[in-house]
């Protein structure tokens, strides 16, 4: 779906990156660079992309919309959510964050060559009117916006999401199985300070070897640690005793592993969790692209001059009332 792969990649380039909006465009309007200061209906410009006030009221007032369908109908947007900030403030922050975000990714596409085909064109002039036609007349005055505001911030979107994929869309085919296959295993802990510990653990190899006991019975006898199962994943093993483990078949033992100040042996009880390793696999691959993807958006700002105006975003109002519009992305996500 194209809102959660949207959502999905704004939280990359946050979280992984690290940004705040203050990183993403300046926070004032005079002269920067190639960009000579901000018309009064504009509230930011990334390199040539410019957001107008109609198109950030857009995704304002769905953000709005949304927090009453948490909240309920009536929202006093005056509650503290910290020391500092109402809850008002955080909402103007996410959409400000959000929003120059997706439009620095969509003039990143641009300049990779990244365009969208006719077809998607097409689609996108049939939601936006789809979307728009739905607005009542009270949310059209709020925000300023035609049926051209919403295919700006429609093509915007679509734009943010194709350079996402092109950029990643190889990283899966690097991830193996094996790397991130997922173990469930038994294991005995005891320290070197233990009495006669490395021969007990001997003995214990031995009789599960020959079927005498059991091992799990066996590891709740002796191991110093609370449980003795555990789930080991390939890619996250960093114990010496976790790494052997991977080297084990089903229902075999390993030796005895000294690991800096104890002992260890391990017993395999599944050498290859298919579903878990599934799920390690798609954690892995989502963490690798996050993390390709946010170093190339910040390269990519060292390159352009943003601008942001913060006179005319401060005087901006949340909407009074309460709208029944259509969610914004929620029509985004059935552009074809």
């Amino acid at each position: 779906m194209k809102k959660n792969r949207f959502i999905a990649v704004v939280s990359a380039v946050i979280l992984t990156a690290g940004l705040t909006a203050g990183c993403s465009v300046r926070t004032d309007t005079p002269v920067v660079g190639r960009i000579f200061g901000l018309k009064s209906n504009q509230i930011f410009q990334v390199d040539k992309i410019v957001c107008e006030e109609p198109e950030y009221k857009l995704v304002l007032l769905d953000r709005a919309n949304q927090y009453r369908e948490t909240f309920g109908r009536t929202v006093d947007w005056e509650v503290k959510v910290d020391e500092e900030t109402n809850l008002g403030d955080y909402l103007m922050e996410q959409v400000k964050e959000e929003l120059s975000i997706k439009y620095t990714l969509a003039s990143m596409a641009i300049t990779r060559g990244i365009h969208l085909a006719e077809s998607e064109k097409e689609s996108i002039s049939e939601k936006a009117e789809e979307y728009f036609s739905a607005l009542s007349e009270a949310e059209k005055d709020y925000t300023g916006a035609d049926e051209q505001t919403v295919e700006e911030l429609y093509k915007n979107f679509l734009l943010a999401d194709k350079l996402y994929e092109s950029l990643t869309d190889k990283i899966e085919d690097k991830v193996s199985e094996e790397e991130a296959r997922v173990i469930q295993v038994q294991y005995i802990r005891m320290s070197v300070k233990t009495k006669n510990a490395k021969a007990t653990l001997e003995k214990v190899a031995e009789s599960v070897r020959k079927k005498e006991k059991s091992f799990s019975e066996q590891a709740k006898r002796y191991t110093e640690d609370d449980l003795p199962d555990k789930t080991l994943k390939k890619n996250e093993a960093k114990e010496k005793y976790e790494i052997e483990a991977f080297n084990l078949n089903n229902n075999e033992v390993s030796k005895v592993i000294q690991d800096g100040n104890n002992y260890y042996l391990v017993y395999c009880v599944n050498s290859y969790d298919e579903k878990a390793t599934d799920e390690n696999r798609e954690k892995i691959v989502k963490e690798k692209k996050d993390k390709y993807f946010s170093g190339q958006y910040n390269k990519y700002l060292d390159t352009i001059d943003t601008d942001f105006n913060t006179r005319i975003w401060k005087k901006m109002e949340l909407p009074k009332e309460a709208f029944q519009t259509k969610n914004l992305m929620s029509v985004y996500e059935t552009i074809q």
